[in-house]
């Protein structure tokens, strides 16, 4: 692996979260998650996400804009936009995880993400 300066080794790494790379919050050592669990969770991130800018918009319009939902709403079609785009890479990368196989020595394949 590359080994990067500090700076940017630390920027990398708090990206991976945005990747949805939670075996980088190393929940597994208090917690076991088998890998089914673990996809499960990569996929229930991105609606997390999503949830979280709800609420957001949600609250912001009641405080801010006299409750006028369907006056607001273009600005929640954009926020929503910008996130998808934003998290269509990584979105791709978890969907498409359980198709990319690693062949062993022993003629068995397991995926390539949990060998």
């Amino acid at each position: 692996s590359v080994q990067w300066p500090d700076p940017l080794d630390r920027i990398l790494q708090s990206m991976a979260v945005l990747a949805f790379d939670i075996d980088r919050l190393e929940v597994s050592c208090f917690m076991g998650l088998a890998a089914t669990i673990n996809f499960s969770i990569r996929l229930f991130m991105v609606l997390g996400l999503f949830e979280v800018l709800l609420i957001i918009h949600l609250l912001m319009v009641f405080l801010r804009f006299d409750r006028e939902f369907w006056a607001k709403r273009s600005i929640l079609y954009g926020s929503t936009g910008t996130l998808f785009i934003t998290i269509l890479v990584p979105i791709m990368t978890t969907v498409i995880a359980p198709l990319q196989c690693h062949k062993h020595p022993n003629g068995l394949s397991t995926i390539w993400s949990y060998p």
